[in-house]
């Protein structure tokens, strides 16, 4: 039983209200996924539904529960009124083993250490903190332990785990979510968009497919049990690792992160060849740029430059593109891009440096503090309908803050049509007003709802109405067009501050501590604003020695003339 803040939030849900979600997962599943679940899944959840309401609640209450054996003494449910008839009933329905536990180290796990003193009789050597004394307990090993242990308590083990991942697999297509988004969206916690689902056969086509995505998160699962995995656990989950499913662009790219990571593993190890191997075979970034590295080091430049031209031809983000173009060279020399840069001498208060800077502009102006927040809520108001479009494959539960291809980098040709309307929108007439009618009516009727690219906690309507009335339509259309060619890796990186000086105009401020540096995601939103005529400058920030005068400005004033005025 919870204690605490959710013990409150409990009593404000229907005492079955875990029982309703257990029971929703099974129910849709068997709808539209049932073909392809074995006998097995099939029968646990029919026994399930023919459960009387106290051997459901405790089974179910049991299942949401960490650990696999409990004692049920130290079970409390008040909604469950005769827990033995509960626990006598799942017995013979075969959905929990009743037997207690076999080994002395999980009894003794199981107990308090007054339970242990009162029931064993510890060896004279024994020391008197539980460490010492379990230790003590576990040399003895005595088989008198374990009978009086196991004697003391009425035991319950529920069975059935395997049969219910795969129904929460197939209900949410991954295993990262479990029954708690239901509580936190009745709760009012999280709110989601409603969007048609997809459930013409569920998520999961064939029992092939199904079983492919529960071996990678086995191998994700074995790939954790450690903080550094060794050669033998990286070995033993590339052996697991499941095969290419043909149009499964989910899966791919959770094997494509996955096989970065054991690469990674190898390259540490010193095994340059299995690094490469997975490597090779991984279209995420920076998988070709580690194999450049790696092949360089070992001497095979002709295979390195062989993939430095395809990764030049087709490159996989900016960042790809960059080193590529880096690395080969040749043509006339690109001078590199430096971005307009200040400096300002500010007294420390002890708080963030952008939050100091932040108030030292606002002396002249509005001055927010959004990072990344602006230039992707906007654009999530913007387009909220066609980011919620029933594109095939991009929802199939209704817990999904957006759709599943959102970081993919065909999310946008994916809904060609619907955003080739909305920047010709944009960029006509009345774009500037469409934008402002969009964004703030969205923001008006959608405040609190799940969107990818909206962080509500710092989007703000004052914040809002300044920035469209004072960023032209030309200029959001080529951020947006940025963000939108690639959200997974464009939606990081824009500057710290945008501020809105008394004398009109507007300018983006990314700011420098000292000893921080620009960060190459960073760099490249600034050439992207340069590119634009979008104003954008660095900072680089230093605080002022003690003694010394507050807030001097060095290189421009709060009013630098490189704040643009559309």
């Amino acid at each position: 039983m919870r204690s605490g803040p959710e013990a409150g939030r409990e009593e404000r849900l229907p005492e079955d209200y875990y029982v309703r979600a257990f029971l929703t997962v099974l129910e849709v599943v068997g709808m539209t996924t049932a073909p392809i679940l074995t006998g097995a899944e099939r029968d646990w959840s029919s026994a399930i539904g023919a459960l009387s309401d106290d051997a459901r609640r405790l089974y179910v209450r049991l299942m949401m529960r960490r650990g696999t054996v409990f004692r049920m003494a130290r079970l409390a449910y008040p909604e469950i009124h005769d827990p033995a008839s509960a626990r006598a009933e799942l017995v013979r329905r075969g959905l929990v083993d009743g037997a207690p536990p076999g080994r002395l180290s999980t009894l003794l796990s199981l107990h308090t250490l007054p339970e242990i003193d009162r029931l064993l009789e510890p060896p004279p050597d024994a020391g008197r903190r539980r460490a010492e004394r379990v230790a003590a307990l576990l040399e003895r090993d005595a088989a008198e332990d374990r009978d009086r242990l196991a004697g003391a308590s009425t035991w319950i083990t529920p069975l059935g785990h395997a049969a219910f991942a795969v129904h929460r697999l197939c209900f949410f297509g991954n295993l990262r979510q479990d029954l708690s988004e239901f509580v936190l969206r009745d709760l009012g916690t999280v709110r989601y968009e409603r969007y048609p689902l997809e459930r013409a056969g569920g998520h999961f086509r064939t029992r092939h497919q199904l079983e492919c995505h529960l071996r990678y998160y086995e191998c994700e699962s074995l790939l954790r049990t450690g903080r550094r995995p060794d050669a033998s656990v990286l070995t033993a989950v590339c052996a697991r690792l499941p095969p290419h499913v043909p149009g499964d662009a989910h899966l791919e790219r959770r094997l494509d992160r996955l096989r970065c990571e054991l690469a990674r593993g190898f390259e540490r190890l010193g095994d340059v060849p299995r690094a490469l191997a997975m490597y090779a075979g991984s279209v995420r970034a920076p998988a070709r740029e580690r194999c450049v590295r790696l092949l360089d080091a070992a001497g095979q430049g002709e295979r390195a430059t062989s993939l430095l031209r395809r990764m030049r031809a087709a490159p996989q983000g900016d960042a790809e593109a960059e080193f590529a173009e880096r690395r080969l060279g040749g043509g006339a020399r690109v001078r590199p891009f430096r971005p307009r840069t200040t400096s300002l001498t500010l007294r420390p208060d002890g708080r963030r440096v952008e939050r100091v800077s932040r108030d030292y502009y606002a002396r002249s102006g509005e001055c927010f503090w959004t990072e990344n927040r602006l230039v992707s809520g906007v654009c999530g108001l913007w387009a909220w309908d066609i980011v919620f479009a029933p594109v095939s494959g991009a929802f199939f539960n209704p817990f999904q803050s957006g759709p599943a291809d959102f970081r993919e980098r065909g999310f946008r040709a994916r809904r060609a049509q619907g955003f080739e309307r909305r920047f010709d929108e944009l960029l006509g007439e009345q774009g500037e007003v469409r934008l402002a009618e969009r964004v703030l009516d969205g923001y008006a009727a959608r405040a609190g709802i799940a969107n990818p690219l909206v962080s509500w906690e710092r989007l703000t309507q004052p914040l809002l109405q300044r920035a469209l009335e004072r960023i032209p339509a030309a200029h959001w259309a080529a951020m947006f067009e940025r963000l939108l060619a690639d959200p997974g890796e464009h939606a990081c990186g824009l500057p710290d501050l945008v501020r809105f000086p008394d004398a009109g105009g507007y300018e983006f401020i990314e700011i420098k501590g000292p000893g921080d540096a620009l960060q190459a995601h960073q760099r490249r939103w600034l050439k992207h604003f340069d590119a634009h005529a979008i104003p954008a400058r660095v900072v680089n920030v230093r605080w002022a020695r003690s003694g010394a005068p507050p807030d001097v400005p060095s290189g421009a004033s709060p009013d630098a003339s490189n704040v643009v005025t559309p």
